[in-house]
């Protein structure tokens, strides 16, 4: 669904409390209709019992799930050292 309505003015972009930082877009979304899961679901998955949680270790890193994703991981292992650390800069520099 297309965002209807958007502002970069300030009256709607109060400073977010996390790094007390002003956000340089504001979309207001109007909700026609939201669906829940079933509750049953969410206990079957056991999403809050530490002993069913992934190891993070064993977890592809963010740029190789984008990369598989879109164009293909650089062969040279520094260039995908390189890259990795300017996803993880940014990350922490630029969200919200």
């Amino acid at each position: 669904m297309a965002a209807q309505n958007w502002s970069t003015t300030l009256p709607c972009l109060p400073p977010w409390p996390s790094n007390d930082r002003t956000p340089t877009l504001a979309i207001a979304v109007q909700v026609q209709q939201a669906f829940l899961h079933c509750a049953k679901a969410c206990r079957r998955a056991r999403l809050w019992h530490p002993a069913s949680l992934q190891n993070r270790k064993d977890m592809p890193r963010p740029l190789n799930i984008i990369l598989d994703q879109t164009t293909s991981a650089p062969a040279d292992p520094a260039e995908m050292a390189r890259i990795d650390a300017g996803l993880d800069k940014a990350y922490r520099t630029s969200m919200y």
